[in-house]
């Protein structure tokens, strides 16, 4: 009696979050502006909470996920793409913010006394499909959530 009462329920509880839509990682976040973030989105991996880098405009070719900040992107090396393994440093050209904090950009990185120079900010659950059009495409040397 109890094993039929218990899936009875979770059959129904699979099937309200399925009719509401509340079963994937992006409820809650705007609405995208890219043509294809959810082909973006299952050939990368995309999670609600981490800062995504990527090497190339429109979110391919490389990417790299933040969940905190890092003073120095030297160490960090893409992922997929045909960049693979090669440093992340001055190499980002749009990004995807899926936390619920601002996230910042510099072009120069921590010496021990901050992330600095020029500065690129991303609002939380937003991106940026060319940092061109934003005079940052490949300068990011350092990430700094807020």
């Amino acid at each position: 009696m109890k094993r039929t009462l218990v899936l009875t329920l979770t059959a129904a509880s699979l099937s309200a979050v399925s009719l509401l839509g509340l079963g994937t990682a992006t409820a809650g976040a705007a609405p995208s502006k890219s043509s294809a973030p959810a082909a973006v989105s299952a050939e990368f991996g995309l999670q609600a909470g981490k800062f995504y880098v990527y090497k190339d405009d429109n979110f391919k070719n490389g990417y790299y996920p933040f969940v905190r900040s890092d003073g120095n992107l030297a160490n960090n090396k893409w992922i997929g793409g045909d960049h693979a393994r090669r440093a992340i440093n001055n190499g980002t050209s749009s990004v995807k913010n899926s936390t619920d904090r601002w996230v910042g950009l510099y072009d120069n990185a921590d010496d021990g006394h901050g992330c600095g120079g020029a500065k690129y900010s991303s609002r939380p659950h937003s991106e940026d499909s060319d940092l061109t059009n934003n005079g940052f495409d490949n300068k990011a040397s350092c990430v700094r959530f807020r």
